[in-house]
C-alpha cells in the first residue's frame, strides 16, 4: 500500500467525533438535495500530511519575500532587552490561532443566508491536533476563497507590510507565523483556483465535514 494510501486508510478509519457525525449527515442530506437540482460533486480534498507539507511549502514562499525584504532593507534588528519578546510571541501566537478560525467563521457569516450563528461551527480534530472553522451550507465561490483567505490576510500579511513600514522585527515574526499557520488555507485556496471545471458556471462550495477540503457541486 502506498504512503498517501495508507493516510487516506488512516483518516477514513480515525474515530469521528459527535459534531463531525451531525455534520455528516447535514453534508449527504445537501449533496441529496443539490444532485436533485442537477448539481454534480467533486471532492476537492486532500491528506492532512499532505495539508500540512504542501501547506507549510506554499506559506513558506508567500513569506519569504516580506523576510529578504526585510534583512535587504537593513531594517532594525532586536535591542539588548529582549528576553520579554519570546513569551509574549508565544502568547500572541496561542491566542491567534483563536482569532484565526474565527476570522473564518465570520467572514464566511457575512456572506451567507443565515449568517453566523446558524451555520458557523467550530472544533478540534485531536490526532492532528488541528482546530478547525467549518460553515455548514454551501457558498459561492468568492465568499468561499474570501474566507478561507482573510485569517492569512489580517494576522500574516498585514503584520509583514507593517514590518516594513516601521522597521519593526517583532512584526514580522509575527506576520511571518501568520501565514504558516494559513498554509492550511493557501493550500485549498490553489485546489480550487488550478480546478478546471469544463465550462459549468453555476458552482456552489461546501465544506467536506471529515476531511480537509471541501467539496465542489457543478450544473
Amino acid at each position: 500500500m502506498s504512503d498517501e494510501k495508507k493516510e487516506g486508510f488512516q483518516e477514513e478509519t480515525r474515530e469521528l467525533t459527535d459534531a463531525e457525525k451531525r455534520r455528516a449527515e447535514l453534508f449527504e442530506k445537501t449533496k441529496g438535495e443539490l444532485e436533485g437540482q442537477g448539481y454534480e460533486m467533486k471532492e476537492l480534498t486532500c491528506s492532512i500530511v499532505k495539508a500540512n507539507t504542501l501547506g507549510i511549502l506554499y506559506a513558506a514562499i508567500l513569506a519569504a519575500p516580506f523576510i529578504i525584504a526585510y534583512f535587504c532593507m537593513k531594517l532594525p534588528l532586536p535591542g539588548e532587552d529582549t528576553s520579554w519578546q519570546p513569551f509574549v510571541m508565544m502568547l500572541l501566537f496561542v491566542v491567534s490561532i483563536v482569532v484565526h478560525e474565527l476570522i473564518h467563521g465570520i467572514t464566511w457569516g457575512l456572506g451567507i443566508k443565515g449568517g453566523f450563528k446558524e451555520n458557523i461551527e467550530f472544533g478540534f480534530i485531536v490526532q492532528a491536533l488541528t482546530p478547525y472553522c467549518t460553515c455548514k451550507v454551501p457558498m459561492k465561490k468568492s465568499c468561499y476563497i474570501i474566507g478561507s483567505l482573510m485569517p492569512c490576510t489580517i494576522l500574516g500579511i498585514i503584520p509583514c507590510i507593517l514590518a516594513l513600514v516601521f522597521g519593526n522585527l517583532f512584526f514580522l515574526i509575527f506576520g511571518a507565523l501568520g501565514i504558516l499557520a494559513g498554509g492550511g488555507d493557501i493550500l485549498v485556496t490553489l485546489m480550487i483556483l488550478t480546478y478546471k471545471s469544463k465550462g459549468k458556471k453555476d458552482q456552489l462550495y461546501l465544506d467536506h465535514p471529515t476531511k480537509i477540503g471541501l467539496a465542489l457541486f457543478e450544473r
